[in-house]
């Protein structure tokens, strides 16, 4: 599984001061379409996230760097347990509203041949999540709220306007008597027809032509045959993996986002998961090399000399 950068962060910016970090990221209500859904289990760990900005040859001075933290989801709590940084450095943590949150560093000072190091450990507590109600009375939204507007649209590596794309989505969408129905079938379909490969993040394209792909393709592909339908649906990104959700309603108008495994054990439904999410959305944007991407951005400005930056994620 490949990671790193991002496109238009899609969404409410909220800026906030690294000391009041931990209660932001744990009171952000990031979804509220929970009202079918069941959340079993609860699996708690703590996990350290360390941003590291090396110096490849002379000294560096205002260093710039991005990597992302983890937040609030109903099936997901977390808590800051600890920090540290070089001295002088700044932290703030950015909630991109809905989809993602992420560290945002401002170093001063990294000597010739050395790196700065930014580590954070947070408390996970993680639960599996299960669809509880009558699959048969939901359908594809009516009404496109702002927030749902973003999952329709193309991102990278999902091009809602692909006419192949839009081929397939008409065979299969044949004689689906109902939301769930058809989206079970673009889920068999990718299920059936990609062969699971470990490889970057090639896109939904890739996979539909090719064949094959890593659980992001897989993804990426279910993600866009129910985008051409005018479904809602969503990119889950975990730690070393991926998966879809999709959005339905009941005749009422109330929603829920719904997971599936598109790759390994089949769940439709229902996910068994308890890494870490660490994003719901694929298309964000990277501030600091201005360019659009799939995740949230590994990235890091310098001056002085050339730099590198490394970020890591482990259990502890």
């Amino acid at each position: 599984m490949s990671l790193f950068t991002r496109r238009e962060a899609l969404g409410t910016l909220a800026s906030v001061p690294f000391a009041t970090c931990q209660f932001a990221l744990a009171q952000q209500p990031m979804s509220q379409n929970d009202f079918r859904l069941t959340y079993v289990g609860n699996n708690r760990y703590r996990m350290k996230f360390t941003l590291l900005v090396h110096s490849q040859g002379t000294a560096l001075r205002r260093i710039t760097a991005t990597c992302p933290i983890p937040t609030s989801w109903p099936e997901q709590t977390v808590k800051l347990v600890s920090q540290s940084a070089p001295q002088g450095s700044r932290l703030r943590a950015i909630l991109i509203a809905g989809q993602a949150a992420y560290l945002h560093c401002s170093i001063p000072y990294v000597s010739a041949g050395g790196t700065g190091t930014v580590e954070q450990i947070y408390e996970i507590q993680r639960s599996n999540v299960r669809f509880a109600g009558n699959p048969q009375t939901l359908k594809a939204p009516e009404t496109i709220t702002p927030e749902l507007r973003t999952f329709l649209k193309s991102s990278p590596g999902i091009n809602v306007a692909d006419k192949r794309l839009a081929g397939l989505v008409n065979q299969l969408s044949q004689d689906r008597s109902s939301a769930w129905d058809l989206v079970r079938t673009f889920y068999d379909w990718v299920r059936n027809n990609v062969r699971y490969q470990l490889m970057d993040y090639q896109g939904a394209q890739f996979a539909f032509l090719k064949r094959r792909g890593d659980c992001e393709d897989m993804t990426a592909l279910f993600v866009a045959l129910c985008r051409i339908k005018k479904i809602p649906a969503r990119t889950v990104w975990v730690h070393e993996h991926a998966y879809p959700e999709f959005y339905l309603e009941e005749e009422s108008g109330k929603g829920v986002w719904i997971p599936c495994q598109i790759s390994g054990s089949e769940e439709f439904g229902r996910i068994t998961e308890d890494e870490v999410i660490l994003q719901k959305g694929d298309s964000f944007e990277d501030n600091i090399l201005n360019k659009t991407s799939h995740y949230v951005p590994v990235s890091v400005r310098a001056f002085g000399g050339r730099v590198k930056v490394d970020n890591r994620r482990t259990r502890i």
